[in-house]
């Protein structure tokens, strides 16, 4: 006789499945499994192919998508981070905000003021991104970081002003306006002393 629903006297529930008491209920086929309310996670399981699941811990609140067995492909932390490619997103401040990671750079240093957007790679990967804000006195920037600064370099767009404004190392090297007469036909260097 095959095991259909099985109840245990704490009512934990089986489907297909022999509950041992870990999880509330426990549904299983050979297509894929449900399993909910397990002490530190809950997993909703696909076994097509190299197999994928969503899983949901407990009590962090994090959620995850994995593909190919157990390749984390989207993480959403409880505050709203979200890592492509990334279990832990590297933002500053507990506010929602993207890490999409292409390869390992091999460092943590994120500028604290502009981590929403966290694009990381490696020399051999490219990276890219378009900033848009709603004018007005708006500034956008780009930070660069490396293993000993989280400021190494810094483009800024002010739209009060209109103009860019190159930091080096936390110093303003540079800065280039629309109001300035020649400056389109400006050939510009940017060197860390």
């Amino acid at each position: 006789i095959k095991l259909a629903i099985n109840v245990t006297k704490d009512q934990f529930v089986g489907i297909s499945a022999t509950n041992n008491g870990n999880s509330v209920l426990q549904v299983t086929t050979s297509e894929g499994a449900i399993d909910v309310g397990r002490a530190n996670q809950s997993v909703i399981a696909f076994q097509r192919g190299a197999g994928s699941s969503i899983r949901a811990e407990h009590p962090s609140g994090s959620l995850h998508l994995q593909t190919g067995g157990s390749n984390n492909r989207l993480n959403i932390t409880s505050d709203g981070k979200v890592g492509i490619g990334e279990t832990v997103p590297l933002m500053q401040a507990a506010l929602p905000g993207l890490h999409i990671k292409s390869a390992d750079a091999g460092h943590t240093n994120v500028h604290a003021d502009w981590d929403e957007l966290v694009l990381e790679g490696t020399a051999a990967s490219r990276s890219g991104m378009t900033i848009m804000s709603t004018g007005g006195s708006a500034v956008g920037g780009i930070a660069f970081s490396d293993s000993g600064s989280a400021e190494a370099g810094m483009i800024r767009y002010d739209h009060g002003m209109p103009g860019f404004q190159f930091k080096a190392e936390g110093t303003t090297r540079y800065n280039m306006g629309a109001a300035d007469a020649n400056y389109q036909d400006m050939d510009l260097v940017l060197q860390a002393n």
